[in-house]
C-alpha cells in the first residue's frame, strides 16, 4: 500500500433498541466523518432505531447478540479499516484523522481510544481515569474504547467470537498475538446509564466477577445468566 493513500473507515455500530440515543452519534458522524462508510447492524429492536439509521447509512439486519452484529457488519464493510461504535458513545471529532495517521504504521493492527464518561460524577471520572491507565499498562482495548482493526487482520482472525459476553476481551487478547496495538488519547465519551442504573459498588463488583469468571474459563452461556439474571 502506497505510503501517501489515504486509508479507508468502516464505522459499524450494532443497536438494539437504541432510539433515545442512535440519532445524536449518527449526526456527530455524518458531521465530522463525513467520508467514512457508516453500517448500523439491528438485532431486531422493536422502537424507531431502524427508522433512524436508515437516514443515515447502510441498514443490516441480524440475530441479537454483539459480537454476531459486529461481524455480519464487518461482512458488508468495504474499507481498509473497520472501526466498532456502541451507540451510546461520542468518539472525538478528530478521531478519524487519528487513526489514518496512526495505521499507516504498517506495524500496528489496530487499537482504541482513552475513554470517559459523559458526566460530571467525580465517582465516575475516577473509574475512567483508572480504567485508562489499567488499560495502558495492560495494553488492552474494551468495546467502549470504539475498537479499530484492519480488515485483513479482523478477517484473518475470523472476526469477533460471537459469544454472550466479552468478545471484545477475547477478541483484543486475540489482536495482541498478531501484532502491536495502540490506544489513542482523544478520548470517546460513553454514557454512563449502566452505572446509574446498577449503582457504583454494583457495577464494578459484577464487572469484576464476571472477567476473572471468564479468564477462569467458566461457560459463556453462564455468565450471560449470572449478568444478567436469566433464570433457567
Amino acid at each position: 500500500m502506497p505510503k501517501d493513500k489515504r486509508l479507508t473507515v468502516s464505522i459499524i455500530i450494532p443497536t438494539l433498541n437504541e432510539g433515545k440515543n442512535i440519532k445524536c452519534l449518527l449526526s456527530h458522524i455524518q458531521k465530522n466523518y463525513p467520508i467514512c462508510e457508516l453500517i448500523i447492524v439491528d438485532g431486531g429492536s422493536s422502537d424507531n432505531t431502524v427508522s433512524i439509521a436508515q437516514d443515515f447509512g447502510i441498514v443490516v439486519h441480524s440475530q441479537k447478540g454483539r459480537g454476531r452484529q459486529l461481524n455480519k457488519g464487518a461482512e458488508h464493510a468495504s474499507a481498509d479499516i473497520l472501526w466498532f461504535l456502541h451507540a451510546d458513545t461520542i468518539p472525538h471529532p478528530d478521531s478519524v484523522n487519528q487513526i489514518h495517521s496512526k495505521m499507516h504504521n504498517k506495524i500496528i493492527v489496530g487499537g482504541g481510544f482513552e475513554y470517559n464518561f459523559n458526566t460530571s460524577s467525580k465517582s465516575l471520572q475516577f473509574i475512567s481515569w483508572f480504567s485508562n491507565k489499567k488499560n495502558r499498562l495492560f495494553n488492552r482495548i474494551y468495546g467502549d474504547m470504539g475498537i479499530f482493526v484492519r480488515k485483513d487482520i479482523f478477517e484473518q482472525m475470523d472476526g469477533f467470537q460471537e459469544s454472550h459476553l466479552m468478545e471484545d476481551f477475547e477478541f483484543s487478547r486475540r489482536l495482541k498475538k498478531i501484532g502491536r496495538i495502540t490506544i489513542l488519547p482523544h478520548q470517546i465519551a460513553t454514557s454512563p446509564r449502566d452505572w446509574y442504573k446498577e449503582g457504583f459498588l454494583k457495577k464494578v463488583s459484577k464487572d469484576t466477577f464476571i472477567r476473572m469468571a471468564y479468564c477462569m474459563n467458566v461457560d459463556n452461556q453462564i455468565l450471560y445468566n449470572w449478568y444478567y439474571g436469566v433464570k433457567r
